[in-house]
């Protein structure tokens, strides 16, 4: 069998979770040295992941009298300013919010609300007490599409990831009363 032509497919995040269409032009070539122009349409479904290989049986160039080479295309996944992946077969999304160092040290009980990947708003409530810088809250089913047989089985979950924000400076009598209240010998 005559070796694959494998071209990557570079998706974004957003794609892989709510799936695309794709049109690739291709042109074969010919043993005769004479070439044929056509289209590839891809139809990305959602929960795909990095590695995952869509071949088109035959639609490559001609090696041989007749035989043609596959044509595959490997998802690429392409880096996300705000979410990554992880957790088993990158099911669960991980995204980094901000909290301020006040909201941190009081344990503000109130809701906060995080736009998801899909550009949803969903509300979730911040821990009690404390909450340290690299914490994580899990939002149940807002995570990848889970695929098992070529259908969505589930979803991953939505890992946030606390990052503290800190204030750009402080002035001496803010530094006081800091001192006072978390200084402890």
């Amino acid at each position: 069998k005559p070796k694959a032509w494998v071209y990557p497919l570079r998706l974004t995040l957003g794609e892989l979770y709510t799936g695309c269409q794709k049109r690739f032009s291709v042109t074969r070539s010919l043993l005769n040295g004479r070439s044929l122009e056509g289209f590839i349409d891809i139809d990305v479904q959602p929960g795909w992941k990095k590695g995952t290989r869509i071949t088109y049986p035959g639609a490559g160039s001609e090696v041989e009298p007749g035989g043609f080479q596959d044509l595959v295309f490997v998802v690429r996944q392409l880096p996300d300013d705000r979410f990554g992946r992880e957790g088993v077969g990158g099911r669960d999304l991980v995204a980094r919010f901000g909290l301020n160092l006040v909201d941190a040290l009081a344990g503000c009980h109130h809701l906060s609300r995080i736009k998801t990947i899909d550009g949803r708003e969903v509300e979730i409530q911040l821990p009690k007490g404390m909450i340290r810088d690299g914490d994580r809250a899990i939002l149940p089913g807002e995570g990848m599409p889970i695929r098992q047989g070529g259908k969505i089985i589930g979803k991953g979950d939505l890992i946030i990831e606390w990052v503290l924000i800190y204030p750009d400076n402080l002035n001496l009598e803010q530094i006081a009363a800091l001192r006072s209240v978390l200084w402890q010998e």
